[in-house]
């Protein structure tokens, strides 16, 4: 489980961003910050944390809570 987080309460900010076509985030996973409105998967303790994936959709977008 490296690199994922729990969500021990419900969100309740949420955010709408834009992932790479055919990336896979599963649900816990760490974001960061990589474009104009974009997230990747984070891969270091260095990155900006932008969020923890909560839902992705298939239109490539990402729902995520702050």
């Amino acid at each position: 489980m490296a690199n994922e987080a729990v969500c021990i309460e419900t969100p309740s900010r949420f955010g709408r961003f834009t992932i790479a076509a055919g990336a896979v985030l599963p649900f816990g996973t760490l974001m960061k910050l990589t474009g104009d409105n974009t997230v990747s998967a984070s891969d270091s303790a260095d990155d900006p944390f932008m969020g923890i994936v909560w839902e992705i959709a298939s239109s490539a977008t990402t729902t995520h809570t702050e």
